[in-house]
């Protein structure tokens, strides 16, 4: 029984080892790629309206960054898009542009004057 015990423990903090080393080096990489896109916050898209970013994954067989959001208006759906279109620059004088914003998608933060 005390063997078994031992085992179970061992195992179970070899995995945890395992994890956090696979943890960090995932965070490393994703830290580098991640610079201007901040997780659960809300953006504002070049048409006007509000999303939340959840997270940012990686597709399983191509490996291509996505970001994970959410529309802050019904009915409130969910939508991946590639993190390079997420962060692509747009023209500002675009017809539909109404905020006026140099990206796709921008840090929202507070600011409506483009309502005015």
């Amino acid at each position: 029984m005390a063997a078994r015990s031992f085992i179970v423990v061992l195992t179970i903090r070899l995995l945890l080892s395992f994890y956090k080393n696979k943890e960090e080096q995932s965070r490393f990489e994703w830290r580098d790629f991640m610079e201007g896109v901040e997780v659960n916050r809300p953006y504002i898209h070049f048409k006007g309206r509000l999303y939340y970013v959840h997270s940012i994954v990686e597709h399983t067989e191509t490996g291509e960054k996505l970001v994970v959001y959410q529309a802050l208006y019904p009915p409130y759906g969910m939508y991946t898009r590639s993190f390079e279109m997420f962060v692509e620059k747009i023209d500002p004088k675009r017809v539909d542009n109404v905020t006026g914003q140099e990206k796709r998608f921008e840090l929202f933060t507070g600011d409506l004057n483009f309502l005015k």
